[in-house]
């Protein structure tokens, strides 16, 4: 079955899908880390991270 498929007359009515559209793409645009100094915790992952 391709979720994505828009003939599927269930499509239409679907909560959840593989593809966000331009107002999820910009809430979780929002919500990520620019940089490694807006992570929080997990010291040692940043530091071999932030070497690369």
């Amino acid at each position: 079955m391709n979720w994505d498929d828009t003939t599927d007359p269930t499509a239409a009515e679907r909560l959840v899908g593989s593809v966000a559209d331009g107002e999820d793409q910009a809430v979780e645009a929002a919500l990520r880390p620019r940089d490694l100094d807006e992570f929080i915790g997990q010291e040692k992952v940043r530091e071999q991270l932030d070497l690369v």
